[in-house]
């Protein structure tokens, strides 16, 4: 919290007397909406950051979504939220993710898997030069180069990784987690009985 504060203070922020917010320019800083759809953790997630923001004089209005596909797809002056909380189960191959950061075409109405519109000219002539790469290493060079972007973008802002948990006999060798949507099961191939001792 003291360098969240910090960090506020040297972008001339200032709190006016009852502690809320103030942008450099002497303007109140706005209530966010941070929305969501799901489980127990999601709601102790969001309510947990409102409370996080509002000791730096920022208030979160918290909400829950039916549909959080229609919610994500708005756009522009449509726009119901201004923070939102879902998950994305990352697949196995490095290429996996593109078209969450690629930007749409001209037109678009619909954002596909690019739920925030994002777009960056340097990350698409990145992703595109990565995918048509041949050679594995190069190409995940090419990927961290746009990761870089997209990170300094703050376009996603991951806030913890969800736990998991295995059970399965002692006597199974090579039995080990994938933080992927393939889980568990992915080197099944390789699962076998442990040796006698």
């Amino acid at each position: 919290m003291d360098k969240a504060k910090a960090a506020l203070t040297a972008a001339k922020f200032t709190w006016d007397a009852a502690g809320n917010l103030v942008a450099p320019d002497g303007t109140a800083v706005p209530h966010f909406r941070l929305r969501y759809k799901g489980n127990q953790t999601r709601t102790d997630t969001c309510n947990e950051f409102a409370r996080q923001m509002k000791a730096l004089g920022i208030t979160v209005d918290v909400s829950t979504s039916d549909s959080l596909g229609k919610l994500i797809a708005q756009k522009g002056d449509a726009y119901q939220w201004d923070l939102i909380l879902f998950a994305w189960v990352g697949a196995p191959f490095v290429s996996g993710n593109v078209s969450n950061y690629q930007s749409l075409p001209a037109g678009a109405t619909d954002p596909g898997n690019n739920d925030g519109w994002y777009s960056n000219a340097d990350v698409d002539a990145l992703l595109a030069k990565a995918s048509a790469e041949t050679d594995y290493d190069k190409a995940v060079v090419l990927y961290n180069q746009a990761d870089k972007i997209i990170s300094t973008d703050a376009y996603t802002l991951p806030l913890y990784q969800k736990a998991t948990l295995l059970a399965y006999k002692n006597t199974l060798v090579n039995v080990r987690d994938n933080t992927t949507q393939w889980g568990a099961t992915y080197n099944v191939g390789q699962w076998g009985i442990k040796a006698a001792s």
